[in-house]
C-alpha cells in the first residue's frame, strides 16, 4: 500500500481571495520558521533540489493555465503541435475552479516522511528501483480497448483504455542518476474511462515526494501507465523485458507546488540537460494489477507534475507495449513524474490511515482479535444458515450425514442450501416413507435397501433394480457380469463394481486393447518391449544394440531409422550429408565429413591419375587405362607363347597352340615329357640328340 493517508480536511476559508489567502499563509509559515530558527525553505530538502515555496506567483491569475471543471470527465484536447513552440500546452478547459486554493500544504516543518538522497541506493530486491519519468506529448490514433480490469489500493474496477497521449522516458533529474537515460523501461500514458464501479472521490490524501508533502483530493481516474519498449530506429522493438509495473493515475486537486529550474536529461535530448519548471501536481499514479497480471512493487507510486520548458525538438520513436506497436513523432515536454516516498499510510503501521483499512495491529476495534494483519481487513461475518454444516439454529435438527445418522436414524436430512438427500425442504429429519428406509413402501420403488422387492439382483441407491448383477451382460452399459467374477480379459481378471472390466495393463501377460504383445514383464529387448510392442527399431523403446529409438523412421531428426544418433558415419544419409558409408575413413569414396571423395573409378581424372575408366587422356590411341594409369598392351605374342597371354595392362592376347611334340605350360610352349626314349632332347627343336 502507498503513502496515501487520510487526514482531516484543511480548513479553506473561501471568504478571502486566492492572493490574500496565499499571502496570509505565507506570512504565518515564515513567522513559524523564524521562531523555530529554521530558514524559510523546506526542512530536510536536498541542497541540490529545488524548494517548494509558499509564495504565490504574481502571474498566476494572468496565465491561461488549464484548470479543472466540474464536469464528470472532461476530455483531453490535444492541440496539434507540429513545431513544438512555446505556446500554451494542450489544455482541458480554461474554466477557473473556485475550490482550488493557493494554500501551501508543504510547510517548513519536519513533516517529511523520508527524503531521497541525490544518489539513491536500490533496495535489495529483485525489482529495480523506480525511475523518474519525463513525459512527451504524442498524437496517436484512438485505441478504445474495453473491458480492461484494473485493481489497486482504491479497489477493483473495469476501464476502457482510450488513446495514447504521452511517452514517458527515464530521466536524470538534477543529476541524481546519470545512467537513467539509458534505462530501457519506458511508460506510455493512455487516457482511460472507468466504466464500473462509479468512482467516488477521495478527499484529503497526504502525499510525500522529493518536492515535499501535500494534501490532495482524487477527482477521477484519468490515465493508465503501460510499460513500453522503445527504439529510435525501425522496426518497433520487441516487448519490454525489464520488470516494470502498470500504474492507474487519478487527477488530483487542492494543492499548489511551484519549483523552478529543475534540470532534466533523457535520451531524447542527448545534447545535455535542459531546465523545466514545475507548475502544479496533476496525477497520483498507483501500482495497478491489470487483467490479473499482478504487481511487482505495491509500496511505491508516482506523482506526476505539469511542467513548463522552452521548445525542444525530440525525435521520432518506435514503441511496443501490450496494446500496440507504433511509430510516431514526439512533441513538447508536458509532465515530470517522481516516485512517492514510503511512510505512514500503509497496512501494518498501527494506524487506520490508508484507504480500505478496517483494522490494525493496535487498533482492531472493528473485529477484536480477528484482524488480518496482511490486509488490515476484518473477516467477513455470515449469519447462521441451513446448510452451513453446523447445527446452530433452534429450527435445525441436522446438518451433515453424521448428524442424520444420529438425529434422524437414517441418511435423510432435508437441507435447503446443501442437500444431503434428494429432497430439499429444511434442516429437518425426513419422516418415512422414503427411499432408504429399507422398506419398499412407495409406488416409485422397485426395492429399498435390504428389501429386494421385485429385483433379482442388487437394489440401487435410487431404489430401483440395478441391472448390474443380474447375470446378463447388457452391451449398452456393461462389460461383464456378475461383479467379482473372473469374466474380464479372457476370464483372467475380476469384473469390477458397475459391471466394468479393469483397464488393460501392459505387462500383465494378457494381450488386450492396442497391445501388439504382452510377455508379462517390463523388460526391453526380449522380443516384447515394456510398451507392449515387438522389439524393433522404431517402436519407441531403445533396447539391445539400439543407441536411440524415437518411434519413427525419419532420418535427421536426432535418431535415424537405424536407431543410431543422427551423425556422419552412422551409415544413414541424412540432412546435408551427400554420402554415409558407415565409417570415417577418407579416400574410400565417402570422406569422414560425409561428402563424396575423389577416387580411382569415379570417372574423373584427378590427382595422380592419367586416366579414369577409359583411355581418354592417354598418349597412344592403343593404350588402355589400368588402375587409372595409361598402359600399352602387347600387340603380338612373344616367341614360344601359347594360350591366352595376359599383359601388364590387364588385357588378354590369344597366342594359340604349340607345334607338334610341344605342349603349352604356363603360356609357354615346352617339349612334351619323355619325348626322347634314348638320348637328350633339344628343347629348342624338341628333337632327340644322341
Amino acid at each position: 500500500m502507498l503513502d496515501v493517508t487520510h487526514v482531516s480536511a484543511t480548513v479553506r476559508d473561501r471568504s478571502f481571495s486566492r492572493v490574500q489567502r496565499a499571502l496570509a499563509w505565507g506570512t504565518l509559515a515564515t513567522f513559524a520558521l523564524l521562531l523555530l530558527g529554521v530558514p524559510p525553505v523546506i526542512a530536510g530538502a536536498l541542497p541540490s533540489s529545488p524548494t517548494v515555496t509558499a509564495t504565490p506567483e504574481p502571474t498566476e491569475t494572468a496565465t491561461p493555465e488549464a484548470t479543472e471543471t466540474a464536469t464528470p470527465e472532461p476530455t483531453e484536447t490535444a492541440t496539434p503541435e507540429p513545431s513544438d513552440t512555446a505556446t500554451p500546452e494542450a489544455t482541458e478547459t480554461a474554466t477557473p475552479e473556485p475550490t482550488e486554493t493557493a494554500t501551501p500544504t508543504t510547510t517548513a516543518t519536519s513533516t517529511f516522511v523520508a527524503v531521497q538522497t541525490a544518489s539513491p541506493t536500490p533496495a535489495a530486491t529483485a525489482t529495480p528501483a523506480l525511475d523518474h519519468f519525463l513525459c512527451y506529448e504524442t498524437h496517436r490514433r484512438a485505441l478504445n480497448r474495453k473491458g480492461v480490469s484494473a485493481n489497486d489500493d482504491l479497489g477493483n474496477s473495469t476501464i476502457t483504455v482510450r488513446q495514447a497521449k504521452r511517452l514517458c522516458a527515464p530521466v536524470n533529474k538534477n543529476n541524481e542518476d546519470p545512467t537513467a537515460p539509458l534505462h530501457p523501461g519506458h511508460e506510455t500514458f493512455y487516457t482511460i474511462k472507468q466504466t464500473s464501479p462509479r468512482f467516488a472521490q477521495v478527499k484529503d490524501l497526504t502525499i510525500t515526494d522529493q518536492f515535499g508533502t501535500i494534501q490532495v483530493d482524487l477527482v477521477r481516474p484519468e490515465r493508465l501507465l503501460v510499460p513500453t519498449s522503445k527504439s529510435l530506429t525501425a522496426p518497433p522493438p520487441p516487448p519490454l523485458a525489464t520488470p516494470l509495473d502498470h500504474f492507474k493515475c487519478y487527477r488530483v486537486r487542492g494543492a499548489r507546488v511551484r519549483v523552478p529550474n529543475v534540470t532534466v536529461q533523457t535520451q531524447f535530448n542527448p545534447g545535455g540537460p535542459i531546465t523545466v519548471s514545475i507548475k502544479r501536481p496533476r496525477d497520483l499514479c498507483l501500482p495497478v494489477d491489470k487483467n490479473g497480471e499482478g504487481i511487482l512493487n505495491s509500496t511505491i507510486g508516482l506523482m506526476c507534475y505539469q511542467v513548463r520548458t522552452s521548445p525542444q525538438s525530440p525525435p521520432r520513436v518506435f514503441t511496443t507495449d501490450q496494446f500496440e506497436s507504433a511509430d510516431y513523432p514526439l512533441f513538447g515536454i508536458r509532465d515530470l513524474c517522481v516516485p512517492l516516498l514510503a511512510g505512514p499510510g500503509t497496512c501494518g503501521d498501527g494506524k487506520l490511515n490508508a484507504p480500505g483499512e478496517q483494522c490494525e495491529t493496535d487498533n482492531d476495534g472493528a473485529c477484536p482479535g480477528d484482524c488480518n494483519l496482511q490486509t488490515c481487513a476484518c473477516p467477513v461475518v455470515t449469519e447462521p444458515t441451513c446448510g452451513d454444516g453446523v447445527i446452530n439454529q433452534q429450527s435445525e435438527e441436522c446438518e451433515t450425514a453424521d448428524d442424520c445418522n444420529v438425529s434422524c436414524l437414517g441418511p435423510r436430512c432435508l437441507v435447503a442450501v446443501a442437500p444431503i438427500g434428494p429432497t430439499c425442504v429444511d434442516c429437518q429429519c425426513v419422516p418415512p416413507p422414503f427411499c432408504g428406509d429399507d422398506v419398499m413402501n412407495q409406488q416409485t420403488e422397485q426395492c429399498d435397501g435390504a428389501d429386494p422387492g421385485i429385483c433379482e439382483g442388487p437394489c440401487s441407491a435410487q431404489c430401483t433394480c440395478d441391472p448390474c448383477g443380474d447375470g446378463v451382460v447388457d452391451p449398452a452399459t456393461e462389460e461383464c457380469e456378475p461383479p467379482r467374477s473372473f469374466s474380464c480379459n479372457g476370464n483372467t481378471e475380476q469384473c469390477q463394481p458397475g459391471c466394468l472390466c479393469p483397464t488393460p495393463t501392459c505387462g500383465n501377460g494378457i494381450l488386450t486393447g492396442a497391445e501388439v504383445c504382452d510377455d508379462g514383464n517390463a523388460d526391453n529387448g526380449d522380443g516384447c518391449d515394456k510398451n507392449c510392442t515387438v522389439s524393433a527399431c522404431g517402436n519407441g523403446i531403445a533396447a539391445g544394440t539400439e543407441v536411440c529409438d524415437d518411434g519413427n523412421a525419419v532420418n535427421g531428426d536426432g535418431c535415424d531409422n537405424n536407431c543410431t544418433v543422427s551423425a556422419c558415419g552412422n551409415g544413414v544419409v541424412a540432412g546435408a550429408e551427400t554420402c554415409d558409408d558407415g565409417n570415417v575413413i577418407d579416400g574410400d569414396g565417402c570422406d569422414s565429413d560425409c561428402t563424396v571423395s575423389e577416387f580411382c573409378g569415379d570417372g574423373v581424372i584427378n590427382g595422380m591419375e592419367s586416366c579414369d575408366g577409359s583411355s581418354t587422356g592417354c598418349p597412344n590411341q592403343t593404350d588402355v587405362c589400368t588402375n587409372c594409369a595409361c598402359c600399352s598392351p602387347l600387340q603380338q605374342c612373344p616367341v614360344g607363347a601359347c594360350g591366352d597371354v595376359p599383359d601388364t595392362c590387364g588385357g588378354i592376347l590369344a597366342c594359340g597352340g604349340c607345334a607338334p611334340a610341344f605342349v603349352c605350360s604356363l603360356n609357354q610352349c615346352v617339349c612334351a615329357p619323355f619325348v626322347c626314349e634314348f638320348g637328350e632332347p633339344d628343347f629348342q627343336t624338341c628333337t632327340c640328340v644322341d
